[in-house]
């Protein structure tokens, strides 16, 4: 009897090293298969110009996600802006340039993806202005009478929300809505301007 239930006891813990051992080889078989499928899957590298957006008016950005199968990632780029304005004594010239940097995830399937990013960019202008009204009345556009040149240091939060199409290499493209305060605190505005992007992922 009592060398039965010895031989039942060691076939019990033979079983169980068994099924232990098994289950190891398993999950080690799963990580294995989990970490090749992270290594396949593409870091999405891009390089690509925008329209209006955070980058103001035209800009050039570079984007990647942060390890390889990662729905998270980063842009880094500069933006040109320039506006003017004509009134009947005087002109005004803006232009601007801006770096936005951001965060962003890309949500979706094969090559059509859902993007939202949040981010800040610091932006230096310049302004200038002339004034042709003369002292007698009279307006000169030839010859003004007053101009200034000055510049000036604000800032842009921004999100970006849009549809992504996206390959693993080749053609990009980028669209949607960016939300943004732009300004100096406590002078600052909300606008919602759309962006489109043109660009090659590699």
């Amino acid at each position: 009897m009592k060398i039965s239930k010895s031989i039942c006891l060691v076939l019990a813990i033979l079983s169980g090293m068994t099924w232990n051992e098994s289950l190891r080889a398993e999950t080690s078989h799963d990580i294995n298969v989990q970490t090749a499928v992270m290594e396949k899957a593409p870091i999405y590298r891009n390089v690509y110009g925008e329209l209006f957006g955070a980058s103001d008016v035209i800009g050039v950005n570079y984007d990647q996600r942060f390890k390889a199968g990662s729905h998270w990632g980063f842009r880094a780029g500069i933006g040109y802006g320039f506006f003017s304005d004509t009134g009947f004594i005087g002109t005004s010239a803006d232009h601007s340039i801006s770096i936005p940097l951001a965060v962003n995830a890309i949500f979706g399937k094969k090559r059509n993806f859902f993007e939202v990013g949040v981010g800040y960019a610091p932006i230096i202008g310049f302004e200038k202005e002339r004034i042709y009204l003369q002292p007698d009345g009279s307006v000169d556009m030839d010859h003004p009478s007053y101009e200034n040149t000055h510049t000036e240091y604000y800032t842009k939060i921004f999100m970006d929300l849009g549809y992504r199409y996206q390959r693993e290499n080749g053609f990009l493209l980028r669209a949607g809505l960016s939300p943004c305060i732009i300004g100096q605190l406590p002078f600052c505005i909300l606008r919602f301007i759309p962006y489109v992007g043109l660009g090659y992922t590699f």
